[in-house]
């Protein structure tokens, strides 16, 4: 699909590249070559626990500004972290279960380590929820919900 207006947006219009969400999407997969280069998963005894936090923050914040619901309201901007940020660290855990526990000593102490991760990871989702938010008057899903009106006694 090729797409004449700048940067692609799904309503037309112009817009600018969101380094921000790439910068965003990019740090995990780098934070994880950086960790095991440097030995840190094994030397650090926290490390793990922080990259976990830390990625699935960074993942799911990247995922509520390339959707536009970093400007929807907090119950909606939570759904979709939460959604996205447990469906990325089940990708990942799934990926560490192939790549590297069935094949290692860590195949007795795993189980309690995957549980540990992905509740790091739904912590992180849920803490960029809180995090994200776009500016006021910034269109997104929000602009679509319907407004709740007030009912004056």
């Amino acid at each position: 699909m090729r797409c004449r207006s700048g940067w692609w947006s799904p309503g037309g219009g112009r817009r600018t590249y969101p380094w921000g969400a790439d910068l965003l999407v990019t740090v995990p997969g780098f934070s994880d070559l950086l960790g095991n280069r440097l030995d840190l998963y094994d030397r650090v005894v926290w490390f793990d626990d922080v990259v976990h936090l830390g990625n699935t923050a960074a993942l799911s914040a990247g995922v509520l500004l390339l959707s536009g619901a970093a400007a929807a309201p907090l119950w909606l901007r939570l759904g979709v972290a939460v959604a996205a940020g447990l469906t990325l660290s089940l990708a990942w855990e799934l990926w560490e279960l192939v790549a590297f526990v069935t094949r290692s000593a860590e195949s007795s102490t795993a189980y309690a380590d995957t549980l540990g991760d992905l509740a790091l990871g739904w912590l992180g989702a849920v803490l960029a929820a809180g995090l994200v938010r776009a500016p006021e008057g910034t269109s997104g899903p929000a602009a679509h919900l319907p407004r709740r009106e007030t009912v004056e006694t």
